[in-house]
């Protein structure tokens, strides 16, 4: 009974930890989302938000919602604020629904997943 109790407590344990892990490789939700592959991190761009409006306005605005995933504030001008605008300009390119998208938030607001090196 012991054994089989411990057993029961690893699985939960792992499962914990995979959910952990697995949740915050998913953290960018929505249209908004742009994958960056030859940087290997995700950008959110407001103009781009179309299913996530909701929850948006609810945190109180694009850059709260940004700070209540954990992404980082990207500065206007700045080369990771150039880089999302040029990944944005190339998925448009290929989206079928770029021409449906409507800037519902007012303004542009860029946010990324930061790196820790």
């Amino acid at each position: 009974l012991h054994t089989k109790f411990r057993r029961i407590m690893k699985l939960a344990i792992l499962a914990v930890i995979f959910s952990a892990i697995y949740g915050t490789s998913l953290a960018c939700i929505g249209d908004g989302c742009i994958w960056d592959k030859m940087e290997e991190r995700f950008f959110w761009v407001s103009t781009r938000a179309n299913e996530e409006v909701a929850n948006v306005n609810e945190q109180g605005g694009p850059m709260s919602y940004c700070l209540s995933l954990g992404l980082a504030l990207t500065s206007p001008g700045s080369s990771l604020w150039q880089r999302a605008s040029e990944l944005e300009r190339l998925v448009d390119r290929f989206d079928l629904n770029a021409g449906t998208v409507t800037n519902q938030l007012g303004g542009k607001t860029i946010c990324h997943e930061p790196k820790w090196d």
